[in-house]
């Protein structure tokens, strides 16, 4: 009996010792397992739920596997997806196939528009891009690269120098948009697009209703329309707005920062046009709007009131009547002036005052004046024919032939008219002793004496 009863004593206190045990775990269980605070409990969409833990969860070497999802704590391939499926970041958002490698990889794999890393380097329709963007298409406009910007601006921008630093880079290609009310223009800046004019820009209409291509500046000022198919401007002092070079280098045309042009050579400053003569520029041919003139060479045309018209060419006039017209002003008399060599020269002049035409060396030597009458030796002749022999001179003309004085029938008649004097005496031995001197003659009309110079001297005749 005793024996019995003390069985069932034994009985009874492992049993509330199990209990208690079994209470002692699961709450210990619990204080370091809890349902996350504000979350559902278990539902069939959470298999396993974790709040924050005072421990690690260890799978000791074991893996978490389900149908298309792998966690592998042992291999190099940690999470595995598998049977196409996607990995996700933010729920659906950012979802991708498969993940490059460092020896390359598809990054999408949505055909034809596959994009590829390879070593650093990004490709588009290629699986081996060999610079930092390559993009690749065998069809027309299939390799195409598009900008779009509804704000309107847009920039290309590229860098290799860093100081001083600059939001533009050294180079930048700039869409210039709806900003200021300018559209549709491309311009090429330098590292300071803020304050310095754009190296080129390419522009189209200034409206933006239309669509007409303009032309290309270089050099223009920002958001300046353009009104030329091609327009270079640049500041005074800078640089040559144009040059052209020949296949040895040399230059032939030059245009300067201010709009003198040079030819076969430099630009002279201040010439709007200079036509070298060589390399240097040490002589040549320089035009302005009134002259025109050869630099370190013997000539200058001054072009005031000297006009090339219609083959008559005129100098002091603009309307030449023939093919050489000249016209003096300001009371000057208009001349030519013809010269050999270092001999005297000649000038042929009308005189302002009287209209006679002179022939000049040293002195007036010839004259025709208005009223057709020719002087020889004298300026005032008084007949058609008027010579004066000057002094020192045996004759003021030499006649080497027959002189005829032929009357003209109903005419006046025509006479000899001989010099003569009023000295009543033989005339001087010294005019008559020459062979030269021969043929003399002289009528003294006090006597009415004829004298005639011969071989003899002066032989006479009285005439009663």
């Amino acid at each position: 009996m005793y024996k019995g009863i003390k069985n069932w004593h034994l009985s009874v206190l492992i049993g509330i010792t199990s209990i208690i045990s079994i209470a002692m775990i699961q709450q210990y269980a619990l204080a370091q397992w809890n349902d996350p605070i504000g979350l559902p409990g278990e539902t069939s969409g959470f298999r396993l739920v974790v709040n924050p833990m005072t421990e690690d969860l260890l799978l000791n070497g074991h893996d978490l596997v389900d149908n298309n999802l792998r966690v592998d704590a042992n291999g190099s391939n940690v999470i595995q997806v598998s049977n196409g499926g996607n990995i996700c970041f933010d729920g659906t958002n950012d979802c991708i196939d498969s993940w490059a490698g460092a020896s390359g990889g598809l990054w999408e794999g949505v055909s034809p528009g596959d994009i590829y890393y390879n070593n650093g380097n990004v490709g588009i329709g290629t699986t081996t891009p060999s610079t930092a963007l390559e993009i690749f298409d065998t069809n027309a406009d299939g390799s195409n690269l598009k900008l779009q910007n509804s704000a309107g601006d847009m920039r290309l921008i590229f860098q290799e120098y860093f100081d001083p630093p600059t939001a533009y880079g050294d180079m930048s290609i700039r869409y210039n948009g709806t900003v200021g009310g300018y559209n549709n223009w491309l311009e090429f800046w330098g590292r300071n697009p803020d304050t310095d004019d754009p190296i080129m820009t390419m522009q189209r209409d200034y409206n933006s209703g239309e669509n007409n291509y303009l032309g290309v500046g270089i050099g223009v000022p920002a958001e300046t329309n353009i009104d030329a198919k091609l327009r270079i401007q640049g500041a005074s002092g800078g640089e040559d707005l144009f040059q052209a070079y020949n296949s040895s280098g040399n230059v032939k045309f030059v245009i300067d920062a201010n709009g003198d042009v040079g030819v076969d050579g430099p630009v002279h400053s201040g010439v709007p046009l200079f036509v070298n003569g060589n390399s240097a520029g040490s002589y040549g041919l320089k035009l302005y709007y009134d002259k025109i003139y050869s630099y370190n060479n013997d000539l200058e045309l001054y072009a005031t009131h000297q006009v090339y018209t219609h083959n008559y060419f005129g100098i002091g006039t603009d309307n030449p009547n023939t093919n050489l017209h000249i016209l003096s002003h300001s009371g000057n008399n208009a001349e030519i002036n013809i010269q050999s060599n270092t001999n005297d020269h000649w000038g042929i002049y009308q005189s302002n005052g009287t209209g006679d035409l002179h022939f000049w060396n040293g002195d007036n030597r010839v004259t025709f004046t208005e009223e057709g009458e020719l002087g020889i030796g004298t300026i005032d002749p008084n007949a058609y024919l008027h010579v004066d022999k000057g002094a020192g001179q045996n004759y003021a003309a030499f006649f080497n032939g027959n002189v005829a004085l032929q009357h003209t029938s109903g005419g006046p008649y025509n006479y000899l008219q001989i010099d003569h004097v009023s000295s009543g005496a033989t005339p001087p031995v010294v005019d008559c002793d020459e062979p030269e001197e021969n043929g003399r003659i002289i009528f003294d009309y006090t006597n009415n004496e004829l004298y005639i110079c011969d071989d003899s001297g002066w032989i006479s005749s009285i005439f009663n």
